[in-house]
């Protein structure tokens, strides 16, 4: 039976001379070490409660903002400025498509071979100023959409966000325990009943 270790010495032995020749293994843990690995779980913990709570704050503001901007809901000015939006878009759109809005321009052309020499040439007046201008102009008015709807959504009042708020604190995930509750009994059914 041949081994690569010497059988004549003990395994105590061998491992003696190895900590010996390996004089890092033998020294003492620094106790710095041990305040630092503490340090870093405790920040660690705190930050998944902070990355809880801001996950429960931001699915309670998604429910909002769709509560909020259901089609039903919406006021009649929102709806129309939807609508205007939408048509102002798909207008400038089919212009670009269907008419000569742009000056011919290829890849190796460089802006001052453009009439005049200035990169604003590059539009045709009026088709491309007007679908230039249709498209900033939709832009514009969904802009002033969703700023409406935000400021709506943040005053939004949704059943159950206090639930959220306090379940992300507790560290579950929005909405499991709130869906595991039974309903509370009616007053006038039978207190005898399971």
């Amino acid at each position: 039976m041949s081994s690569s270790r010497d059988s004549s010495q003990p395994n105590s032995i061998q491992s003696s001379r190895t900590n010996k020749n390996q004089p890092h293994l033998t020294k003492p843990r620094n106790p710095h070490f041990i305040v630092v690995v503490v340090t870093v779980l405790v920040t660690v913990v705190l930050v998944c409660r902070q990355v809880r709570l801001a996950e429960a704050a931001s699915q309670i503001k998604k429910e909002r903002y769709a509560a909020a901007t259901q089609w039903e809901v919406l006021p009649c000015l929102p709806r129309h400025l939807l609508k205007f939006a939408v048509f102002l878009m798909v207008v400038a759109c089919y212009m670009v498509q269907l008419l000569e809005c742009f000056v011919p321009y290829e890849l190796t052309s460089r802006p001052r071979d453009l009439p005049g020499g200035m990169w604003y040439n590059l539009l045709i007046y009026p088709t491309g100023v007007l679908a230039c201008f249709f498209f900033l102009a939709s832009c514009f008015v969904f802009y002033l959409y969703n700023k409406w709807a935000g400021c709506r959504a943040a005053s939004w009042p949704m059943p159950g966000d206090e639930q959220l708020l306090k379940e992300g604190q507790q560290g579950a995930g929005p909405a499991t325990e709130a869906a595991k509750v039974p309903p509370a009994p009616s007053s006038d059914s039978d207190p005898t009943a399971v």
